[in-house]
């Protein structure tokens, strides 16, 4: 069976609306160059709405990890979506207040605080790259924190997986997966960027 929005089916009862994939779904369309359709306009709408919502993460159905919604909003604006511009000052400053003495990201899910790290260090290095805005003075800290929590065995190094997917719907945090290579492939990222922000080497 298909499911239908707002049409019960197994196991989950009704379709989810997933606000990262909808904001994932803006920045494809942004970097084929799609121009802003009505539709575009009220799925931006729709996120802009719930930003300065305290649990908007809430509404992430399938993605647990704090941040993550943040992330794909600033992926997609640095992809060209300029309707998700305004949500930028907001992200900026709630990743700023949220940021811990360590330099981490706190998450509520147990032991995930260096995923949600890496959507918030991400997060941040993507906005400076594009506006110019000099966020060094929270990202330091953050890429210290991520990188005393590399594994070095020889020439290899990687992160441990954190949570890049769930269930859905009631099982969003009981039934998770993590991935190494997506957790490590997000710190070379972060570590690229850092060094085009600040010529630091590693």
């Amino acid at each position: 069976m298909i499911p239908k929005r707002g049409k019960a089916y197994i196991p989950y009862g009704v379709n989810d609306v997933d606000c990262v994939l909808n904001a994932n779904v803006l920045g494809v369309l942004a970097s084929m160059g799609v121009p802003p359709s009505p539709e575009m306009r009220k799925i931006a709408d729709w996120l802009l709405s719930i930003i300065d919502y305290p649990k908007c993460q809430s509404c992430a159905v399938y993605y647990p990890t704090a941040n993550t919604l943040g992330y794909a909003i600033v992926k997609a604006w640095r992809r060209g979506s300029c309707l998700l511009e305004p949500a930028i000052p907001t992200l900026v400053d709630q990743l700023i207040k949220a940021q811990k003495s360590d330099g981490s990201w706190p998450d509520e899910m147990l032991g995930n605080g260096v995923q949600a790290s890496l959507h918030a260090v991400n997060s941040l290095l993507e906005i400076q790259l594009k506006s110019g805005r000099d966020l060094t003075e929270f990202i330091r800290p953050g890429m210290d924190f991520l990188l005393s929590k590399m594994n070095r065995i020889d020439n290899k190094i990687w992160l441990d997986g954190g949570i890049v997917f769930s269930a859905g719907s009631m099982f969003k945090t009981k039934h998770v997966w993590e991935s190494d290579a997506y957790t490590t492939a997000l710190l070379l990222q972060a570590i690229v960027n850092f060094q085009i922000v600040t010529e630091r080497k590693y």
